[in-house]
């Protein structure tokens, strides 16, 4: 939590920490605890930074992706489905942060408060999503 700048190293180690959480016990994570654990990664992230969905922050790209995590869990999908779709709805709420004014943060302070350009916590948490797929299609695939 300590080891990176700003606020970003501690709001990445939430979501590490409440996956962890939500799959203690479980020797191989199922769509189950993924979807708890983001879920839960959102709802800390939010109340730590009173935010919500649409203030220019990770949560939107966060929220989508647990959304869909929950979509998928409830209907049974294949993690690796679910995975796709979850990294590409992280991508989509990073891509429509670049028209919000941002309401939170440092951006808030920036000319137009950043509109026209995407959050940064947002992308790299679609970035988070994008990877978990890419890894797990790489050892599914082995």
């Amino acid at each position: 939590m300590a080891g990176a700048g700003g606020a970003s190293g501690p709001l990445f180690a939430t979501v590490l920490l409440e996956l962890g959480k939500a799959s203690r016990g479980v020797e191989q994570l199922g769509l189950a605890e993924l979807e708890a654990g983001v879920r839960a990664a959102a709802a800390t992230i939010g109340r730590l930074g009173k935010t919500e969905a649409g203030d220019k922050t990770m949560l939107d790209a966060l929220l989508p992706a647990a959304e869909v995590l929950g979509c998928a869990e409830r209907s049974g999908e294949r993690l690796a489905v679910a995975l796709q779709a979850a990294a590409e709805a992280a991508r989509s709420g990073a891509e429509a942060t670049t028209s919000m004014p941002a309401k939170k943060g440092r951006a808030r302070y920036v000319e137009a408060a950043g509109v026209g350009h995407p959050d940064p916590g947002a992308t790299s948490m679609a970035l988070f999503f994008e990877a978990l797929y890419d890894v797990y299609k790489e050892v599914e695939g082995s």
